[in-house]
Formats: C-alpha cells, structure tokens, sequence
C-alpha cells in the first residue's frame, strides 16, 4: 500500500471547487487535511463567478501535510 500524505487547499479570498488529478472533489475550498497518495498531484480550483480558474502542481509527501494556497485577485 502507497504511504499517503494530506493537503490543505485554500483559496484567498474567496472560495473555488476542487480538482485533483482532473477529479473533481464533493468539497470546496477550504479543503483541510485530504488525504492523498504521496507523489506527483495536479491540483485545480475553479470559481467562474470569480474568474478564478488556476493549477498547480504539488507533491505530496507521506506522513506531511503540504499546503496549497490559491489567490483569486
């Protein structure tokens, strides 16, 4: 079984639904401590409202929390 790591994702200001991976997630920003396998991520949040539509790349590190942080301005 693959050690998994957690991510925290947050959207500043504002909010933004969720992709990791191309998956969208029944969560919105702020997401805290999801967890996820360790390695290389895609992550996306999306707020058309809001214009907001941004990805980053992240690796995730097993047993860590990395935190992600998205600017909607």
């Amino acid at each position: 079984k693959a050690a998994n790591g957690k991510l925290t994702i947050n959207v500043g200001p504002g909010w933004g639904y969720i992709y990791i991976d191309g998956a969208k997630l029944n969560e919105t920003t702020p997401l805290t401590g999801y967890e996820l396998s360790a390695g290389s991520h895609t992550v996306r949040v999306v707020n058309e409202g809001a214009g907001l539509d941004q990805s980053k790349n992240v690796t995730v590190v097993a047993g860590d929390t990395k935190s992600v942080i998205f600017s909607a301005d």
